[in-house]
């Protein structure tokens, strides 16, 4: 197959808003992750020529799909695309190998039958018809369908959302296998943050169409740029504060949260008396029964338990903090919250790990 990246600009303020950047490379998976209504799957029939936005430009190698500057608009089919939808629209008269095969008629460059059924993993299935698959097999012919024309680029629309929790974690791993042996970028949408950090080579966060933040799924889930993408990466625990001291030698900077001082890492980017955003994850909190042990931590709190939750396996605790209006959520697992024997409206001690607490510049949250 082909190996060419793919870079896409696009904008227009309606009627769906669109300010999309993306850059993906062959063998790389790149992950838009966002709220639904957020312009994901619009970026996705913009990019297969499904939808003309206003403006921007989609370079598929050395090939202009789309430029609003020239007037270029290469047609759908002339894209070398492969576009897996929502719901595989499959078509329920043909055999799983017709399904494939009617993508392949007509075709240059094509793979054989044979080898789309074993690279997909549906041997044996070649004459059943789709109300006989299971849905991951569903997925799987929509898929081996997708490659048939030998796409330069694969482009796959939240596939796995109608599949149970234990065929999305094997499809998954399939997909992450699969994707050096078709050496093609593929652009992948989901609002499922885990299945995002599963698969994301490079993960960008969308919300009403604008591209938030792109890169690894690591740096995204530390290091948010702002507290919208900190709320949409799943991080409860964002507030605002002042940038009360600085200390380059020490290493260290402090903030001041509602009158209460709290110690982070050295953050020269923002200024004494700056107004900031900040964040700590759940798991840079540590809780404790013992005043005395907690006393000796850094950015030691007290805390009233005011929520707890159980979820199967975890359990979210909501703290309620006497000095601010703020609160503080926890997860940790139900074993050790049964175990600490946790209760609504015990008395805890919390101390905020200083390397977890990440500032970022001020923006608006959305309501």
């Amino acid at each position: 197959m082909p190996a060419n990246s793919i870079n896409v600009r696009l904008f227009q303020s309606g009627p769906i808003p669109l300010d999309i950047d993306i850059e993906c490379q062959p063998s790389e998976i790149f992950v838009l992750v966002g709220p639904s209504g957020s312009g994901k799957t619009t970026t996705l029939r913009s990019i297969a020529g499904l939808y003309q936005p206003s403006s921007g430009k989609i370079l598929c190698g050395d090939q202009l799909w789309f430029d609003s500057d020239t007037g270029s608009n290469i047609p759908v089919q002339k894209r070398a695309t492969g576009f897996v939808f929502q719901h595989y629209a499959l078509f329920p008269h043909l055999t799983v190998q017709d399904n494939i095969r009617i993508a392949i008629k007509d075709r240059q460059k094509l793979h054989s039958l044979s080898e789309l059924i074993s690279l997909t993993r549906l041997q044996g299935l070649e004459q059943r018809y789709p109300h006989q698959l299971s849905g991951g097999q569903q997925q799987r012919v929509a898929l081996a369908r997708a490659l048939a024309c030998s796409p330069e680029v694969l482009l796959l629309d939240e596939p796995f959302s109608a599949i149970d929790q234990q065929t999305r974690r094997h499809l998954l791993r399939e997909l992450v296998q699969l994707k050096t042996r078709i050496n093609i970028p593929v652009i992948h949408v989901t609002h499922n943050l885990n299945e995002a950090r599963r698969l994301a080579d490079k993960l960008c966060i969308i919300s009403q169409g604008k591209s938030l933040q792109t890169g690894s799924a690591d740096t995204i889930m530390n290091r948010p740029v702002s507290a919208e993408v900190a709320r949409l990466t799943g991080h409860d625990n964002a507030y605002t504060a002042t940038v009360c001291a600085q200390d380059a030698q020490a290493g260290k900077s402090w903030i001041d949260w509602q009158g209460i001082k709290l110690q982070c890492d050295y953050q020269p980017e923002f200024s004494l008396n700056e107004k900031v955003d900040w964040f700590i994850s759940s798991t840079q909190i540590a809780l404790s029964h013992q005043e005395s042990e907690a006393a000796s931590r850094t950015n030691h709190l007290q805390a009233t338990i005011s929520e707890i939750i159980q979820l199967g396996e975890g359990t979210v605790v909501t703290l309620a903090l006497p000095q601010t209006s703020e609160k503080l959520t926890l997860n940790i697992s139900t074993y050790l919250s049964r175990q600490e024997q946790l209760a609504t409206g015990q008395s805890v001690a919390v101390s905020l790990l200083a390397s977890g607490i990440h500032l970022m510049k001020t923006s608006p949250i959305p309501t």
